[in-house]
């Protein structure tokens, strides 16, 4: 079976690791920018790649959410209190839950949808 979203890599294989997400995905300028990395019948992987500044306002997701740092840092709006995450962190939000990101560097984020 091939990779369904990109046909250079094996099935399975999501990511080669940071430098290559970074040379596919470069930051734009002021912006979060969304790239599809992964679809599967139970589970989907999303990049996100924010600039420096950067906030995605209050919102929440239908699916369980298991976020990953992949470079750069983070704030975390949830629960009420704010959490900052830098490369190599991960968080579990369940479906449902408000929360708020914003980009304290650049950063790129990996979210993996729980279907």
């Amino acid at each position: 079976m091939e990779h369904p979203l990109d046909h250079s890599l094996p099935d399975g294989v999501i990511s080669l690791g940071a430098d290559q997400l970074a040379s596919d995905h470069p930051f734009k300028p002021g912006r979060v920018s969304p790239r599809a990395r992964y679809k599967a019948e139970d589970f989907r992987v999303t990049e996100l790649a924010f600039d420096d500044g950067v906030v995605l306002s209050e919102h929440s997701s239908p699916h369980t959410v298991i976020v990953q740092v992949v470079s750069g840092t983070i704030d975390v709006e949830v629960g009420g209190g704010t959490l900052r995450f830098q490369a190599g962190a991960l968080l579990h939000l369940k479906a449902g839950v408000d929360h708020a990101v914003t980009a304290v560097e650049p950063a790129r984020i990996l979210l993996i949808f729980l279907h």
